[in-house]
């Protein structure tokens, strides 16, 4: 049967895979002429059927001996499958294809030629590599992070970690991979763990501080937390760089202390100033001001009987009397020497009572017991701003009832003050008020909250711990 017969045969069993494969399919005779190739050949090399029929397989071949290796392969075993070898595509390309082929036999036993597939590999061959490269990067970035690394998957079990991690936690490689985050963590501390770590998965949470845990120590170190969904090891997983903040921590810790500091020096500047106004109000102005009044009370018995002389003297003795009291009350503001001599309570009592008898907003107050006494700078901090923050709240709050309680807890001493004012959106717009009583609060260490909602009125809280944290 002539080869061209054969082929046909061929072709016509398998014409239907053989027009629509992805691969391309060639019949080549032994001298390596190419027979009958189908479209996807076409299309891996380039070629169109005119002038493949003009080439031979040898022409493709970027090195001719592995086409007679090749060969010889096929003719030994009849059939080899993905055999691995670079082809010129007719730009002259270069192209990584898989090649699987056999014989075929005429009907006499034969062997005329070979057929087989031939894949186009080049795009996955330049991914496995570019793979292979970038897997290598990674593991000298992993390895060498001066940060910790951990790969969790999606239930804390700890898939891979690089030497700081296991630094970390004082832990070998073996000891902590494998092994399930959360349980080298206090439990009392394992619950919020697992919260953050769900916000984690869910992508709500990408990073945070925390602390990370010693099981061998029982060192306690403070850490900042980034972490990445991936997939590792073909399941979803999380990237976790954990970064050692002790540092940075011990610094703020040193910047705050600083600003306490910068702050107390000015604030105390500014009750030494008010201290002294005070004073000088109430024993210069104040006594000049009492013995004009004793001139006066002289005057007018010695004008007995002199009702016009002695009318002028009794108006000038009540506006005399008026001032006298505006100057206490002005020394009394600038610095209550019941503060200095008595205590927070006793001075803040008083303080309400004036602020009765000039306003007509109701004060709903609960304090602690006039015997107890805090030290010094923390009495006038809280005595400044409870009287910053009524101040405020009548002001610009426009309030009708001031809820004040200052308590003593387990935390420290709290202090919150609630009005039914008519609140603010952000804190800015109330000036300089509020930053006055944040800057107060951490001169003593108080942490300092403030929450306000326009119509429905604020509260301010400060809890000022019983040790300097």
């Amino acid at each position: 049967m002539p080869v061209s017969k054969k082929i046909s045969i061929e072709l016509d069993n398998y014409r239907n895979l053989f027009e629509h494969s992805q691969d391309g399919i060639y019949f080549s005779s032994l001298d390596g002429k190419i027979l009958e190739v189908n479209r996807a050949f076409y299309d891996i090399t380039g070629y169109t059927k005119e002038e493949v029929s003009a080439i031979k397989s040898t022409d493709l071949y970027v090195n001719p001996k592995i086409r007679e290796k090749f060969q010889k392969e096929i003719l030994l075993k009849e059939t080899v499958r993905d055999f691995e070898v670079e082809l010129y595509r007719k730009d002259k390309s270069k192209i990584i294809c898989l090649l699987t082929s056999s014989i075929f036999k005429n009907e006499t036993g034969e062997i005329i030629g070979f057929k087989g597939l031939i894949k186009d590999i080049t795009i996955l061959k330049t991914a496995i590599s570019a793979l292979k490269i970038s897997e290598k990067r990674f593991r000298v970035l992993f390895h060498g992070s001066p940060d910790a690394v951990f790969v969790e998957d999606l239930k804390g079990n700890v898939l891979d970690a690089n030497p700081t991690a296991c630094d970390l936690y004082e832990l070998l490689y073996t000891e902590l991979v494998g092994n399930n985050i959360f349980d080298f963590m206090p439990e009392e501390k394992q619950h919020k763990a697992k919260n953050d770590f769900q916000k984690m998965i869910t992508g709500e949470l990408k990073s945070l501080e925390s602390i990370s845990y010693s099981p061998v120590s029982d060192r306690v170190v403070p850490i900042e937390i980034n972490v990445s969904r991936i997939r590792y090891l073909d399941q979803p997983a999380l990237l976790l760089h954990v970064r050692d903040i002790t540092k940075r921590k011990e610094t703020e810790k040193e910047l705050l202390k600083e600003r306490r500091k910068r702050l107390f020096e000015i604030t105390d500047i500014q009750e030494r100033e008010k201290k002294r106004m005070a004073r000088e109000l109430h024993d210069g102005i104040g006594q000049m001001l009492f013995g004009a009044k004793m001139h006066l009370e002289s005057l007018k018995r010695k004008v007995e009987g002199q009702e016009t002389i002695k009318k002028t003297v009794a108006e000038i003795e009540s506006q005399l009397k008026d001032i006298i009291a505006e100057v206490r009350a002005l020394s009394r503001r600038l610095r209550p020497s019941i503060l200095d001599d008595f205590g927070l309570v006793p001075a803040l009592k008083q303080l309400f009572e004036q602020f009765k008898n000039s306003t007509e907003t109701e004060l709903i107050v609960r304090l602690v017991d006039e015997s107890v006494r805090f030290n010094p700078r923390t009495e006038v901090a809280i005595y400044r701003i409870i009287q910053e923050a009524i101040n405020n709240s009548v002001r610009h709050g426009k309030s009708t009832i001031i809820w004040i309680s200052l308590s003593e807890t387990k935390q420290g001493t709290e202090l919150i003050i609630r009005d039914n004012g008519k609140g603010f959106d952000k804190f800015e717009e109330e000036g300089h008020g509020l930053k006055n009583m944040q800057e107060r609060a951490e001169t003593i260490g108080g942490h300092f909250e403030i929450s306000s909602v326009e119509n429905r009125g604020t509260v301010i809280k400060i809890v000022i711990p019983n040790s300097d944290e």
